[in-house]
């Protein structure tokens, strides 16, 4: 009989209960803010693919720039946090394609990893422009 009472008075004390709400919840917010990281990282290292392969091969196409030098002009507009492959093919049409694997475009690359696994491609096509 004595248990009763105390049980009592153990379910009405209201002392904790926001640390137990936060022990709850912190994970889900933190978890939620690491996939926001992860596909913010994503859309910009692909937009920034996207851009560079449509920037070398106008570059290409309008002969600013020539073949040789292609490859290094789109590593440059490359963000520096991952190693992106850049491939150019200059039969007509004109081909630049920029990819990277989900492993390096994230320092965590958990979330992206385990839903988009292989590589992330940008591929731009163009013909040459004549004079």
């Amino acid at each position: 009989m004595d248990r009763v009472p105390k049980f009592r008075r153990f379910a009405r004390n209201r002392d904790g209960s926001a640390t137990i709400e936060f022990v709850i919840w912190f994970p889900v917010f933190i978890s939620i803010f690491l996939v926001a990281f992860d596909l913010s990282l994503t859309f910009y290292s692909m937009g920034r693919m996207w851009d560079a392969a449509r920037y070398t091969a106008r570059s290409l196409s309008t002969g600013q720039i020539e073949a040789s030098e292609a490859r290094s002009y789109a590593e440059a507009m490359l963000p520096g946090h991952a190693t992106y492959v850049v491939a150019v093919d200059e039969t007509e049409p004109l081909d630049v394609t920029v990819s990277i694997t989900s492993e390096d475009i994230s320092p965590s690359a958990g979330f992206i990893v385990d839903f988009a696994p292989g590589a992330l491609t940008a591929s731009f096509v163009m013909r040459r422009e004549l004079f």
